[in-house]
């Protein structure tokens, strides 16, 4: 008898909460409404894109125009990429309720896989608020410096965060630059945050992806020749059940699970990190391949569990069934730019020659 599941459980909402709360702030999680989501893209359209865009547009310097070029693709590469995550919500709540499955009170999973798996989770964050913190700690350095430099040095204080941003009107008084220089930061600070909640919520996917891959290893190692369990079907309120069963068809339904949980983690990070390739390159591509990598060595993980079973104690029927496992097994799951490039550290190592 199988234990029912709490709907509500402390190990997903701790996994999720802070890329949840960036997102569903910026109106990109599942249920944030269209104009929630309206009211964020104007903003920044009105405050950051449309004054660096007429200042290109307006200004004769080279210099000024390079520099004006930079902020307008930095702006421009964000306004996409919160596009086309808005475009998939679907997959957004495909994944999340994929990742809701309350491990930590399965009774049918062991406390070392346990363990496996909560190690992963703490990783997971770990990686997540390293990642936060590196960048609001950049954001307010960005912010500051101008206005430190010029006390040190005894300067009149800059009267634009950005230097090469049109205004409509003259920055002369202190309340009119007070008030644009610091709805200028908070934009900055939207649009920076935004952009590592996207990039973090595909971190928390692979890492999820890989647990659940460490969890097929453990299941297809105890696979004993059995093609179906006996009993009824599993429900989907229990189908975290399945995964332990180490039946032939729970353990390729876990497989395919799996392969249907990575499909909708692409729908949202294949064409962003695309533009990355495109746009930027550089740190952003190590991140990424860093983590298809994880994802192609979990797989070879899976294969080699798979040929490691002992097939001598299997009748001529059991090992044509294991035939299967292997043929699925040879399926490997990773993370790709667009459907171009798969992204892992022999690719960074082609791709670095031409960055």
């Amino acid at each position: 008898m199988v234990e029912q599941v709490p709907a509500n459980y402390g190990n997903f909402h701790q996994e999720v909460y802070l890329v949840r709360s960036f997102l569903h702030f910026a109106g990109l999680w599942p249920g944030a409404t269209f104009l929630h989501f309206s009211f964020v893209l104007i903003i920044i359209l009105v405050v950051l894109w449309l004054p660096f865009a007429i200042f290109l547009f307006s200004s004769d310097s080279i210099e000024d125009i390079i520099e004006s070029t930079g902020y307008v693709l930095s702006v421009t590469n964000t306004i996409i990429t919160i596009l086309i995550v808005r475009w998939n919500t679907a997959s957004i709540t495909a994944i999340t309720k994929h990742m809701s499955d309350n491990w930590l009170c399965m009774t049918s999973i062991s406390n070392h896989d346990k363990q496996m798996l909560q190690k992963n989770l703490l990783t997971s964050k770990f990686v997540l608020r390293s990642v936060f913190s590196f960048v609001i700690f950049c954001l307010i350095t960005y912010s500051t410096m101008p206005y430190v430099f010029a006390a040190i040095l005894g300067l009149e204080f800059p009267r634009k965060i950005a230097r090469v941003a049109w205004y409509p009107f003259p920055l002369e008084n202190f309340f009119v630059i007070a008030l644009s220089s610091a709805l200028t930061i908070a934009t900055i600070f939207i649009i920076a945050l935004i952009d590592v909640a996207i990039d973090t919520f595909t971190i928390m996917a692979v890492f999820h992806c890989e647990g659940q891959l460490s969890l097929l290893c453990t299941t297809i190692s105890k696979y004993r020749g059995l093609i179906r369990h006996s009993g009824d079907s599993f429900t989907e309120s229990l189908r975290s059940y399945q995964k332990l069963c180490p039946c032939l068809k729970c353990i390729v339904d876990h497989h395919v699970d799996i392969g249907q949980f990575s499909a909708q983690k692409k729908n949202i990070s294949g064409i962003i990190i695309h533009l990355l390739y495109v746009c930027w390159g550089g740190l952003s591509i190590i991140i990424y391949c860093s983590l298809g990598e994880k994802l192609s060595k979990k797989s070879e993980e899976v294969e080699r569990v798979v040929c490691e079973i002992d097939w001598s104690i299997k009748k001529s029927k059991q090992s044509r069934s294991l035939m299967l496992i292997i043929i699925r097994s040879r399926k490997a799951f990773a993370l790709t730019a667009g459907k171009i490039f798969t992204m892992n550290l022999l690719f960074y190592k082609e791709a670095s020659i031409f960055l």
